[in-house]
C-alpha cells in the first residue's frame, strides 16, 4: 500500500507539477486538486457573493472532495509558495494528528513550528523515506 499524500499549494504554483512527478516516481499516491476541475470564477466579492459563491453545489461537491482527501491522506505536502487556503488544509491536517511537511519556509510564522521544514521537493522525498512513508 503507498502512502497518501495531501499536496497543498496554490493553484498558480509552478513547482506543483515537478512536485506530483516527483512524489508519483518515488511511489507515492498524490491527491491532485487541479484535476478535480473546480475553481471559482472572477474575483472576490461583498462578503454575501462570497457565502453564495461557496455554496454552489459545484463547490460543495470540490469541498467534499477535498475533505474527504484530507482525511483519507497519510500525510501532507504544504508546497509554498502558497495561499490562505493551503495553510487551513495543512491546519486540519496537523489537528488530525498526520505530519505535515512544509517545503519551503517563505516567512518567519511561529506556527511553522508544528510542521517538519524541508528545503525542497528532493530533500522532501528523502525525509518521507527516512520517516517510514
Amino acid at each position: 500500500m503507498s502512502c497518501k499524500i495531501y499536496l497543498a499549494t496554490s493553484w498558480k504554483n509552478e513547482l506543483y507539477d515537478e512536485a506530483v512527478r516527483k512524489l508519483e516516481d518515488n511511489g507515492y499516491e498524490v491527491y491532485k486538486f487541479r484535476d478535480t476541475g473546480f475553481k471559482f470564477k472572477g474575483e472576490d466579492g461583498t462578503l454575501e457573493k462570497n457565502i453564495e459563491d461557496i455554496n454552489t453545489p459545484e463547490a460543495i461537491s470540490a469541498f467534499r472532495r477535498d475533505i474527504n482527501a484530507l482525511q483519507d491522506c497519510d500525510v501532507c505536502v504544504l508546497l509554498n509558495p502558497c495561499g490562505i487556503s493551503s495553510h487551513i488544509e495543512a491546519g486540519y491536517i496537523n489537528g488530525l494528528g498526520k505530519q505535515v511537511f512544509a517545503v519551503g519556509f517563505p516567512k518567519r510564522e511561529l506556527l511553522y513550528k508544528l510542521f517538519c521544514i524541508i528545503e525542497n521537493i528532493d530533500v522532501l522525498i528523502v525525509t518521507l523515506k527516512q520517516s517510514g512513508y
